[in-house]
């Protein structure tokens, strides 16, 4: 019988994990996770005791992210710019209406010429790419995302609003900056307790992803100030740690049906747990 991943988690992260055995039901599982029916809980250890109530509130509901993200926006933006036939068009028109005799011999020339022949010349047809260029990267400019940041939902829970991106060449992520924007990414953070683990202050938190982005909950604990205890590649202290304190231990996944046109193997509602293998001391 051969396994196929439904979804995955990061290798050194414990706790439950969806496989089919079958490509009807993979497929049909990575659909329950792409359309955002699947809804996974993690608890973790992170460095330092989390303090909801020195965030600003949050204004209005949390949620996961529009699926029109920023780069679907600016894309969108770009669509309605003019292109450099368009400026070039431009500039004939205003130079018909004026007399002849006011016209250059350069702007004479230009109005008995077409784009056909201007496009086949790279001098001539630069100063309209650039005209285009200019007008598209000053409409992009005015799509602006949401600022990161973390905000208080309430007394113990947190909203984490932080794009990631990938880091080119390399498996490690990102927190998004202006050259490497990447993806929004949102996860809400609820304080379980203070303690200390190893000798050292420590909080145990539960983590809902809002969004599924590559390494999304380690870097957002490291945005908040408090890095994933065990956490070597994102800053968590390591000294001494067995292991990423770090665990998917619910994960549900409503009835199959919502996105099957016809049912295609046996199905029903996932509900699974597994208790995390670590506490506080």
């Amino acid at each position: 019988c051969k396994l196929h991943w439904v979804h995955r988690l990061d290798y050194a992260t414990s706790g439950v994990l969806c496989i089919a055995v079958t490509k009807d039901a993979a497929r049909a599982g990575q659909r329950m996770f792409a359309e955002r029916h699947a809804k996974k809980r993690y608890v973790a250890l992170v460095q330092g005791h989390i303090d909801a109530t020195k965030l600003p509130p949050h204004d209005g509901e949390f949620g996961p992210p529009s699926p029109r993200g920023k780069k679907q926006s600016q894309t969108a933006a770009a669509a309605h710019c003019r292109n450099a036939a368009s400026f070039f068009a431009i500039e004939q028109q205003s130079l018909s209406k004026r007399p002849p005799e006011e016209l250059s011999p350069e702007e004479q020339q230009l109005l008995r010429v077409s784009w056909k022949h201007i496009k086949k010349d790279s001098n001539k047809r630069s100063r309209y790419d650039q005209l285009a260029a200019e007008e598209r990267a000053a409409k992009v400019v005015k799509v602006e995302a949401r600022p990161s940041g973390a905000w208080r939902l309430d007394q113990d829970r947190v909203a984490i609003d932080c794009n990631i991106a990938d880091i080119p060449g390399d498996f490690r992520m990102q927190l998004g900056t202006a050259a490497l924007p990447g993806r929004a990414s949102r996860t809400i953070c609820k304080l379980l307790a203070h303690g200390e683990y190893k000798g050292v202050a420590a909080s145990l938190v539960e983590l809902e992803p809002l969004t599924g982005r590559r390494h999304q909950l380690r870097l957002h604990c490291k945005f908040l100030g408090h890095a994933i205890v065990g956490d070597y590649t994102y800053g968590g202290e390591c000294t001494g740690i067995p292991r990423m304190m770090l665990h998917a231990d619910e994960l549900n996944i409503p009835d199959f049906a919502l996105t099957l046109k016809k049912s295609l193997f046996e199905h029903g509602p996932i509900d699974a747990r597994a208790k995390a293998p670590f506490e506080l001391e």
